[in-house]
């Protein structure tokens, strides 16, 4: 899908300045955080805010030593961090994938904010033949070359989609015939007795919360992995592995 990155995994690529952040935002430079000075005021910081919120940019307000501490240059009090990988409308990707005749296969994550977690995922995402990854944008790990790193380059071979609110990625998932599997413990469904062959979307939560109660009562349905052993905690990128492959195995 993406073939490569704006910038040097070894280097983080930033915006510094009220004006070039703006400009950057309004001419859909793919930002993946932004950092403000707290109590910084004025029209075009507002703007900054109202188009980072549309488009699903987390802003973190942080007091000037902070930012010193990240190593950034507050320019102005504000320095923006671009994404190593474009985020592309969800719509577009899902109807590329019916067009070649292929059937979907997404994830979407919930408040998983380990770099190390997401990246896996994304391995085993692309591994498994997936084309999507869905993500919240204020409650995920950042788009990192950490993450590119954790990810073994595969964050470049599959489309990434951020939402503000991901109930609404689930209405266009459902509207475009997808079905849309939680995995949490809070179901006594077996994964294995879910029917994973057609389009199919699979959501995971944070390994302490689990799946928020939107996404809950959002999926189609909810399925848990069994666990015989006498120790029931699986990390989050184990479990996306095991879900993404007992697709694999139905659909083969």
């Amino acid at each position: 899908m993406n073939s490569g990155s704006p910038f040097s995994e070894k280097q983080r690529a930033r915006i510094s300045g009220i004006h070039p952040v703006l400009e950057a935002l309004q001419s859909g430079v793919w930002l993946d955080k932004i950092f403000v000075k707290q109590g910084l005021e004025g029209p075009n910081v507002l703007k900054i805010k109202v188009l980072a919120r549309e488009r699903g940019v987390p802003v973190k307000e942080v007091p000037p030593q902070k930012l010193r501490a990240l190593g950034l240059l507050p320019a102005q009090g504000v320095v923006a961090e671009v994404s190593p990988a474009p985020f592309v409308d969800l719509e577009n990707t899902i109807a590329g994938v019916y067009e070649q005749g292929r059937v979907p296969l997404l994830v979407m994550l919930d408040g998983i904010t380990d770099v190390r977690n997401v990246g896996s995922i994304v391995r085993s995402l692309v591994c498994a033949g997936g084309q999507g990854l869905i993500v919240a944008g204020s409650r995920t790990a950042a788009f990192s070359p950490d993450m590119v790193k954790a990810s073994a380059g595969a964050l470049f071979h599959t489309a990434l989609h951020r939402f503000d609110k991901l109930d609404s990625a689930v209405k266009i998932l459902k509207n475009c015939g997808i079905k849309v599997v939680g995995l949490t413990e809070k179901t006594r469904q077996s994964l294995f007795q879910c029917d994973l062959s057609g389009p199919l979307c699979l959501v995971l939560g944070d390994e302490e919360k689990g799946l928020s109660p939107i996404l809950l009562k959002a999926c189609n349905e909810l399925a848990s992995i069994p666990m015989p052993g006498n120790f029931s905690s699986l990390n989050v990128g184990h479990a996306a592995a095991v879900a993404l492959f007992e697709t694999v195995r139905q659909r083969l």
